[in-house]
């Protein structure tokens, strides 16, 4: 749609972003008789502010033969107490069979960027073990086979608090942009039936979940109320988990800000200006996502800066296979940003992720060469080579280190003179065919079509107990084989470089003081002695070649 204004300038955009933008017009746009019926040229109308335009649309036999459904997982029993969507709550892969042969898989998403049409379910109950639900997409149908599971260890109840001072900002041209940023101030604790509680933000408490594989909480707001509507003031909203929920009280407040401008300075640097004029200026530290990755759907989460955490959503550049280092736009604090290319500070922030206290990592690859590398022949068969997400995931793995991963890891430093073992983590790649990180499950990657450029932050521990920081090493147990990889170390940002292609156990393997010192310990002395013997010897010969020079 390209909209001309008085002044001779004109602006083109697509029909859901012209309701975005412009609501209180009421665009509406309809075909001649509201009816797909019939072959051929037909006429549409598009109404906007008093405005008509009409054009052509060209209506055409329906290409698709047939189509299959797959679920990805099993359904969990008590999730939103009797109705399950498949969607969601399963997953599902869909196959369009064209009449000329041709085929195209992909999830939910996938499927609505492509055809512009969400499938629907039969709503049928369901129970425990073997389920089957009809499944109507592009006017064909299917019977979906699925299962539905009993949860072994479910949540008994559940507890939110809003943390102080934690509130929504109102803004009147995206009315609920603020809201995905929200769940960082919202404190949850999960206790399962054997007592034992799952306790943090809503967005940490999501990160373990989704790590364990279970249904992610989600915060709903009153049924009475739509987000878009609340005014400024205290509601009633809900988190829930299940089948289970418990109230909050939300404070909807003024949004201070007026404007907010983002660039590659320090990697990303945010600024942010108030309606009095005040300036405050955020430099980004880490990047959380917390939604969506879909073509459809910007990417929400926050920003943890050196001033706090700013809720930000994020739109990016590439459709399905996304640029994340072009950022068309990004909502701060329900402001909409600048444009921003060539960040690729977000790009790396995009691909890796932490759990738990480790070490900072970026993957020095861009996101399209570790899409590239976690393909295999199949994926392009299925035709999800171009709709893959992959990212490189670190948790701290001391503590939880199996006996004969410790036992290799012992044997592997005790061959190195003079080297301790340190932080332990485990490294592991992930791939995922979905624009929805609800939507399907995610594969792990033990091993790459080629090796990726990883750099670590060395913890101050590690540095206090060597000498030399140059000769650390990092020691990889994967498929019970030990090796022991090479690193560059960087004294200014006190970080190591190495490259792989196998993920599994890492542990970060250092020189202590004393190796250097060559200073002979308990058991160590028939090697000095032997050690001594060679230097006497060496002597001699040297003795005897200066006299037969001589």
């Amino acid at each position: 749609i390209t909209l001309t204004y008085h002044d001779g300038s004109q602006v083109t955009m697509g029909y859901y972003e012209l309701q975005s933008k412009f609501p209180e017009a009421e665009a509406e746009l309809s075909l001649d008789n509201n009816s797909l019926e019939g072959i051929g040229k037909r006429t549409a109308k598009l109404k906007f502010y008093g405005l008509e335009e009409d054009f052509t649309v060209n209506v055409i036999d329906n290409p698709v033969d047939r189509i299959s459904v797959v679920t990805t997982k099993p359904l969990i029993e008590g999730y939103r107490g009797d109705h399950y969507d498949l969607t969601f709550d399963g997953g599902v892969i869909i196959t369009v069979y064209y009449k000329d042969g041709r085929t195209f898989s992909g999830t939910v998403d996938e499927m609505n960027d492509l055809f512009y049409a969400y499938p629907q379910e039969e709503y049928k109950e369901v129970v425990i073990g073997k389920n089957v639900k009809k499944y109507t997409f592009l006017d064909k149908t299917c019977d979906v086979e699925f299962e539905m599971v009993r949860d072994t260890n479910p949540v008994v109840s559940i507890d939110a608090k809003v943390r102080d001072n934690g509130v929504i900002y109102k803004n009147q041209d995206s009315p609920y942009r603020a809201w995905y940023g929200y769940n960082h101030l919202i404190d949850v604790t999960l206790t399962y039936k054997d007592g034992t509680k799952l306790t943090g933000t809503i967005d940490q408490v999501n990160e373990q979940l989704d790590k364990k594989m279970k249904v992610v909480t989600q915060v709903w707001v009153d049924d009475d109320q739509w987000m878009n509507e609340w005014g400024l003031g205290a509601h009633e909203a809900f988190v829930t988990y299940k089948d289970l929920r418990t109230p909050i009280e939300v404070q909807v407040v003024e949004n201070p800000y007026v404007k907010a401008t983002i660039s590659n300075e320090d990697n990303l640097t945010v600024v942010m200006e108030k309606k009095d004029g005040q300036i405050e200026t955020y430099k980004a530290k880490r990047y959380v996502a917390s939604g969506s990755y879909g073509d459809n759907w910007n990417v929400q989460g926050y920003l943890e800066t050196d001033k706090g955490i700013l809720p930000i959503e994020t739109k990016f550049a590439g459709g399905l296979r996304k640029d994340y280092t072009n950022i068309f736009y990004m909502f701060v604090n329900g402001i909409k940003s600048n444009s921003l290319e060539n960040c690729k500070w977000m790009e790396q922030q995009t691909i890796t992720k932490a759990y738990g206290d480790v070490p900072s990592i970026t993957v020095n690859n861009s996101a399209q060469e570790l899409r590239e590398f976690v393909l295999v022949e199949k994926d392009y068969e299925n035709g999800n080579a171009d709709a893959v997400n992959a990212w490189l995931e670190i948790s701290n793995k001391e503590g939880n280190i199996s006996e004969e991963e410790q036992k290799l890891l012992n044997e592997a430093t005790n061959e190195m003179d003079g080297y301790q073992n340190g932080v332990v983590v485990d490294l592991t790649v992930y791939k995922q065919f979905s624009n929805s990180v609800d939507s399907i499950e995610k594969e792990t990657v033990p091993n790459l079509n080629g090796k990726i450029s990883i750099t670590m932050q060395v913890p101050e521990e590690v540095l206090a107990l060597t000498t030399d920081p140059s000769t650390i090493k990092m020691v990889r147990i994967h498929n019970g084989e030990t090796q022991v990889l090479p690193c560059v170390y960087d004294a200014q940002t006190k970080t190591i470089t190495f490259e792989t292609d196998r993920f599994s156990t890492y542990a970060m393997a250092y020189q202590t003081p004393t190796a250097s010192d060559a200073s002979p310990q308990t058991g160590d002395g028939n090697r000095m002695f032997v050690y001594f013997l060679l230097c006497a010897a060496s002597l001699i010969v040297l003795a005897v070649g200066k006299k037969k020079e001589f």
